[in-house]
């Protein structure tokens, strides 16, 4: 056992030592809490950037037919639709 501290201080280590004992214990506790936590929260960052990359995937395969219909429902809505833009008589 480790000696005791001088008398000045009223602490003896034989007290103390258990305490720190009783404190990694709890200090390891809660690092495992802790990283079962960031682990946790790891899986649902993982699980959203899968879902964006195939929601990314899904978008980048529909943008170009979107845009071709664009493209067309312009070319063919553009000149009834400068008419009714002017008043009717």
């Amino acid at each position: 056992m480790l000696p005791a501290i001088s008398c000045k201080t009223g602490i003896c280590l034989d007290l103390v030592v258990p305490r720190f004992g009783q404190l990694d214990k709890a200090l390891a506790a809660e690092k495992d809490q802790l990283d079962r936590e960031i682990a946790r929260r790891r899986a649902g960052l993982d699980a959203v950037k899968a879902r964006h990359a195939v929601v990314a995937a899904i978008g980048a395969t529909c943008a170009d037919p979107w845009r071709r219909f664009e493209i067309c429902t312009t070319a063919v809505l553009a000149a009834p639709a400068a008419r009714l833009d002017k008043p009717r008589p």
